[in-house]
């Protein structure tokens, strides 16, 4: 293979390559298997050991002639485990020392990739620290990380800074919270160009967000500065005034601000009165459909319900005031209704159930106009009719309520045509009416055994709990039992289904679907 002259030369070198100890040929080397060893060892969560393996790193990078990109990862990887084990004042010590290292080595043309990664990865170790003490500062670390690491026009910065400004709400520092916005603000225009309605509506959710979390204060604050927003805005915003103003409205009146409620319902009127054009309606229309959901009564509490009435009464007359499509009347209809009908409940009266009858008869008459989406809903509402009618005694006009129900099911042996006839019966026998009701019962009872189980929901449960009793009250405890025990057998197996179909009449599946009762 080789000539001699060339054996004896390669012999005379080797023996020399050899005998050169291998940490004077790569210290690089060194540094990179001290970097191994606590990687394996933080993946192991051996969290001192690998502390003590990148302070090593760290020493060893700054008395070697290593390369630009050691140091700073050491130290980043050092932090990083520092603030997994929430010693953020050790991890905090290399902050200052870690940025100015990625800036000087980023002006300088030098910063490698893998600085950039471990940059990275320490941002997300700062954001990722939830200590309630250093929250703020883990946050403000991670944005500052962020923007050098990825430029301040990245989306990483953005969402750090709304998670800083979601910190400072929360903390009820809002005025914080809007600088820290605004900033936002600003990067998204250099990213996303301008947008005339982008920080209004982001303005706006945060303050809807937090009247649902019941921090009424944050909330005002966050509204209002969308109120300051809208004389100047080009967009839909303006057009918003009608419901911002109600959102503050219902915000002071939650606070028991009667007098400055009044007041914010009064500019919300007059905002109505400058809403014009179908445009301009479709706008205000889109902020006032965000309002309900924001309502969230707590079902226990008379208190509660009745402050809850009287926001939905509000929302009423400023959805008729423009006047807002008919389909978002219909929904603060069908909520005010159920809000009056639980304060019944509770009381164990008919006091409100007048005003229920009307909601459900507005509801009807939406349902029934040509460019409804809720036409779908009429069954169920006559259904409701009909029950809120038999409480009242008004027997003959309930009896017509559930036969416009029965024949506006367009599937006659389907799971909603027994739950009509289930809940006709039901009220048949509250009335005492008990040949009447049980012709109902039977009704539903032959429907729903001929439905599948994923079907029928409770419904033959319940006719067969509801048979159960009557053979009880009859003296019959042997049927009684028999029934007992198959309604058992029937709840088991729509539990096991994991059924969202009520009527769950007795409560059996916590079921979440709406129950008249």
């Amino acid at each position: 293979m080789f000539s001699r002259p060339t054996t004896v030369v390669l012999s005379a070198i080797l023996p020399g390559l050899l005998l050169v100890p291998p940490a004077l040929c790569a210290p690089i080397d060194d540094w990179n298997a001290i970097i191994l060893a606590g990687s394996n060892h933080k993946f192991e969560g051996k969290y001192n050991l690998a502390s003590q393996s990148f302070t090593k790193a760290v020493s060893f990078a700054e008395k070697q002639k290593l390369p630009d990109k050691c140091l700073p990862i050491s130290l980043c990887r050092l932090a990083e485990v520092e603030l997994i084990t929430n010693d953020v004042k050790e991890a905090d010590s290399h902050f200052e020392r870690i940025t100015n290292l990625i800036k000087t080595q980023k002006n300088t043309n030098k910063l490698d990739p893998q600085v950039n990664f471990w940059g990275a990865g320490l941002a997300d170790a700062y954001e990722s620290n939830h200590r309630a003490e250093t929250r703020e500062l883990c946050l403000k670390h991670a944005c500052y990380l962020k923007t050098l690491v990825y430029g301040a026009n990245h989306r990483e910065c953005t969402d750090c800074l709304s998670k800083l400004a979601d910190y400072y709400i929360d903390n009820g520092q809002t005025d914080k919270a809007l600088k820290i916005l605004s900033f936002r603000e600003a990067l998204m225009i250099k990213i996303f160009g301008k947008s005339a309605d982008r920080f209004g509506d982001m303005l706006n959710d945060l303050a809807l967000k937090c009247e649902k979390e019941h921090k009424n204060e944050q909330a005002k604050q966050l509204e209002l500065a969308v109120i300051n927003i809208a004389p100047t805005n080009i967009g839909s915003i303006n057009a918003g005034l009608p419901a911002f103003y109600s959102f503050l409205g219902m915000n002071t009146l939650a606070e028991g601000k009667s007098a400055e409620s009044k007041e914010y319902f009064q500019k919300a009127m007059r905002a109505c009165r400058k809403i014009k054009g179908s445009l301009r309606k479709q706008w205000a229309c889109k902020y006032l459909a965000l309002l309900p959901a924001s309502i969230c009564p707590e079902k226990s509490e008379q208190k509660k319900l009745r402050l809850a009435q009287r926001e939905y009464e509000q929302l009423l007359a400023i959805n008729k005031a423009i006047p807002t499509t008919p389909d978002l009347q219909y929904d603060v209809y069908s909520k005010l209704a159920e809000v009056l009908f639980t304060q019944d409940v509770l009381q164990g009266t008919a006091t409100q159930m007048p005003h229920v009858i009307e909601c459900f008869k507005a509801c009807i008459a939406i349902a029934q106009l040509p460019t409804s989406s809720y036409k779908n809903a009429l069954p169920d509402l006559y259904t409701r009719l009909g029950c809120c009618q038999f409480y009242l005694h008004n027997f003959s006009d309930a009896n017509k309520s559930f036969i416009k129900a029965l024949e506006l099911e367009t599937d006659k042996k389907g799971y909603h045509t027994a739950s009509v006839l289930f809940w006709w019966g039901d009220v048949l026998e509250h009335i005492k009416k008990s040949r009447l009701a049980a012709e109902k019962f039977n009704i539903a009872f032959e429907q729903a055994s001929a439905l599948p189980p994923a079907k029928r929901g409770t419904l033959l449960a319940d006719l067969l709990q509801k048979a159960a009793i009557a053979a009880q009250e009859h003296g019959d405890q042997r049927k009684a039992q028999q029934l007992f025990k198959q309604s058992s057998v029937e709840i088991q197996l729509q539990k096991q289904l994991n059924t969202k179909l009520g009527p769950d009449f007795y409560h059996r599946m916590c079921s979440t679907g709406s129950k008249i009762q």
